[in-house]
């Protein structure tokens, strides 16, 4: 398309927007790049990512700077071999300084997601993460705290202290804000309080 289309646009597109879809059997992304006011949106399975966005911008050479995984359809979701793949995305991700990261991608997506965050570069300054408002916060709650999203705050700790052990710490961590309710915000960002500040969080943050 780049080769046949020009569009002055996609030369700052700077915002991506991922979201994981169920069609059938098959796991399909939603790409949506966005620059003041300016949108491209194209669905693309999860092997073919990186190829068909480099087929709409390589004569643009864009830079994303900006990541958001969006929560995904329940329902027919994407098959097993296709979470696999999740891995097939980072390759645009190389040049991001903010993340966002739905609540069902640190614990439902690929199994080595976190390991990817790991290692992304010390580019990546800031990053959000949505969280239930009906969490439970606090470390050490038992089968409650398990139930309640548990496993998913201890994946963020690890995260947060690995890129600070590793000397490349955030210069913010938060908490992701989405559509909803002004009655789930302010208990979503209750928790979000909680949590921080049980896991001291803070300790390992580095603000530019």
């Amino acid at each position: 398309m780049s080769s046949i289309v020009r569009v002055p646009a996609t030369q700052h597109l700077s915002s991506l927007q991922i979201s994981l879809e169920g069609l059938g059997s098959h796991g399909t992304v939603i790409l949506t790049a966005t620059w003041n006011g300016f949108a491209l949106s194209v669905w693309v399975g999860l092997r073919d990512v990186v190829e068909v966005w480099q087929g709409l911008t390589q004569d643009a050479q864009s830079t994303i700077r900006c990541v958001r995984f969006c929560n995904y359809t329940w329902g027919r979701g994407p098959a097993d071999e296709d979470f696999a793949n999740g891995s097939a995305v980072f390759p645009l991700l190389t040049d991001i300084h903010t993340m966002e990261v739905g609540r069902d991608y640190l614990s439902h997506w690929y199994p080595g997601f976190l390991d990817d965050l790991n290692q992304l570069g010390a580019q990546l300054k800031t990053i959000r993460f949505e969280l239930e408002e009906d969490a439970e916060p606090f470390k050490d709650r038992g089968d409650m705290y398990k139930r309640w999203g548990g496993k998913v705050l201890d994946q963020i700790e690890e995260l947060v202290k690995y890129r600070f052990e590793h000397g490349r710490p955030f210069s913010a961590v938060e908490r992701m804000v989405v559509s909803e309710t002004e009655k789930e915000g302010r208990l979503q960002d209750y928790v979000w309080r909680c949590f921080y500040g049980d896991r001291g969080l803070g300790q390992y943050v580095r603000p530019e």
